[in-house]
């Protein structure tokens, strides 16, 4: 039912304040939608870092196992190459061919170290935009919570541009 209209402008009144209310609610519900995105960009990306940190411990825990066991051959191929310097005969040879095998495995193992360093590097480099992105999403979904309870749309607005700023880095991080 339509309100008759008034010459003394208190119907306009009424529309202004109805219209504003509208546009209130219309703002709560995009702030809420903005907040339900932001919130899932955050579990992606804390997910994401943690997963990623995971296999750049794990690489990192390999290489150093097996530089380890490459200290270890240089340690032996030590002892054999004196060995062999301290004997004669069939026994130099014998620690002169030890020597030679440790050398070789030496290589290998350094080999292997330097390629589970690269694999280290190659996840470990995801992990601090992503953790950025966390961060920048927190922010944001406290800076739009704190704009629902004022009702202030430069909060909305700045949170929303925390969470493009979020995405961003979520998107670099998991390139």
């Amino acid at each position: 039912m339509s309100e008759p209209a008034r010459d003394d402008g208190v119907g306009d009144l009424v529309r202004s304040i109805r219209a504003e209310q509208q546009a209130e609610r219309r703002m709560t519900r995009t702030v809420s939608v903005l907040l339900v995105v932001l919130t899932a960009a955050t579990a992606a990306a804390a997910l994401k870092a943690g997963s990623f940190g995971a296999h750049a411990r794990l690489a990192q825990a390999q290489a150093s196992d097996t530089w380890v066991a490459y200290q270890a051959k240089v340690v032996q191929r030590r002892l054999a190459e004196l060995e062999s310097r301290g004997t004669s005969g069939d026994e130099a040879a014998r620690a002169a061919r030890e020597a030679a095998r440790f050398r070789a495995e030496e290589k290998e193992l350094e080999s292997k170290a330097e390629r589970l360093e690269g694999v280290r590097d190659s996840w470990g480099k995801h992990v601090p935009p992503l953790e950025i992105s966390t961060l920048l999403l927190l922010i944001a979904i406290a800076v739009a919570s704190a704009g629902l309870m004022v009702r202030r749309s430069t909060l909305w607005t700045a949170s929303a541009l925390l969470g493009a700023a979020g995405l961003f880095y979520l998107v670099y991080g998991l390139g």
